[in-house]
């Protein structure tokens, strides 16, 4: 619900250090919080949301050093562009519940391994940098939004 603060914790390891990708009602912002040694730093990525309808979709990932988020209701969508990260160990994942707002709801849960990085291209000066708007894997990727037409993935899981 877009009334209650709502996030995914990636790279778990204590309540000190994690990764969480956070949409907060009260800031009307999406952003990603690298937690580490029990301190929050900045807000890295944060994005404003200024609409969102009643209920949300909140996807969140990462890979290596870089840490993506994607708040949706359906019909508006906002993203964090992909930002650097210091905790790069592997962890668990979960979901993030810190009662501010409203009682929060979780439903319709979905992990996977995806990998990503910032793509380069080339600068106004000529040197390459990177690209944080766009997400490059190996893996399915959707399409630009806003899309000229409606798409479909059907996807098999093949037991070994």
């Amino acid at each position: 619900k877009s009334d209650a603060e709502a996030g995914i914790i990636l790279r778990f390891h204590d309540a000190d250090n994690y990764v969480v990708g956070l949409y907060s009602p009260l800031l009307r912002t999406l952003f990603i919080h690298d937690r580490k040694n029990g301190a929050w730093g900045a807000n890295l990525g944060e994005v404003p949301v200024p609409e969102i309808g009643p209920k949300i979709q909140i996807t969140a990932a990462v890979c290596g050093k870089h840490a993506a988020c994607v708040l949706t209701d359906g019909k508006r969508t906002y993203w964090t562009p992909i930002v650097e990260i210091g905790n790069t160990r592997e962890g668990k994942a979960g979901l993030w519940l810190y009662q501010v707002g409203d009682r929060q709801e979780f439903d319709n849960f979905a992990l996977s391994r995806a990998r990503f990085a910032p793509a380069e291209r080339e600068g106004a000066s000529g040197a390459m940098v990177a690209d944080t708007t766009l997400v490059y894997t190996d893996e399915y990727a959707a399409p630009s939004l806003p899309s000229p037409q409606d798409w479909v993935l059907v996807m098999e899981r093949v037991k070994p």
